[in-house]
């Protein structure tokens, strides 16, 4: 796999904001990668950030706002908060960091869909999601798995209204009486007159 470093990534993102998405074959990088507030357009699941800091955070794209599309490998965490990321896909971390965080959507006002696996918590916060899409987490020690708190018009089936997602108490009770009222409607029989 061909190995890059961080700033022959900065300076192709600086000639082209989307060098990414022109790559065909895997690239690596072995080092943490920060790249805050950058004019980046796009990552490419050809991506590799093999490497990390002292607390296992692989990769920072906070407030990167031209960045659409969540995707790559990433040894540990991966921070888009802030970003203007509108879509996970093809998004893979290998573990999460020593906190056990594994990526951070807060803020993404433009992301609408909660989907993705994740090996740790993940922070979607403030961010747009309306709904819940293929979503699964590992809890971190803590036994927490996501943190909803600001996503107040997000619609989440049951299985998603446990402890272990962190939100306004108004937000759960309003998504546990919808469902309910929702399975009894289902459950009521239809007679024709």
């Amino acid at each position: 796999m061909k190995q890059i470093t961080a700033k022959d990534f900065n300076q192709a993102v600086n000639s082209d904001p989307a060098w990414a998405s022109h790559l065909t074959e895997p690239v690596e990088f072995k080092n943490y990668f920060f790249m805050v507030r950058s004019g980046i357009t796009h990552l490419s699941p050809y991506l590799h950030f093999n490497g990390f800091d002292l607390l296992l955070q692989s990769a920072c794209f906070a407030e990167c706002k031209d960045l659409k599309v969540a995707t790559g490998h990433f040894a540990g965490n991966v921070d888009f908060s802030g970003s203007g990321v509108e879509e996970i896909s093809g998004l893979y971390i290998t573990a999460p960091d020593k906190c056990g965080n594994a990526a951070s959507f807060e803020g993404c006002k433009n992301l609408k869909v909660a989907e993705g696996r994740f090996p740790g918590y993940v922070d979607f916060s403030d961010s747009g999601i309306k709904r819940i899409g293929n979503l699964e987490i590992e809890p971190n020690k803590d036994g927490l798995k996501a943190d909803f708190t600001g996503c107040h018009d997000l619609r989440l089936p049951d299985k998603f209204l446990g402890p272990e997602y962190v939100m306004e108490e108004t937000t759960r009770q309003k998504n546990l009486e919808r469902n309910a009222a929702a399975k009894a409607q289902k459950d009521q029989p239809n007679f024709e007159i």
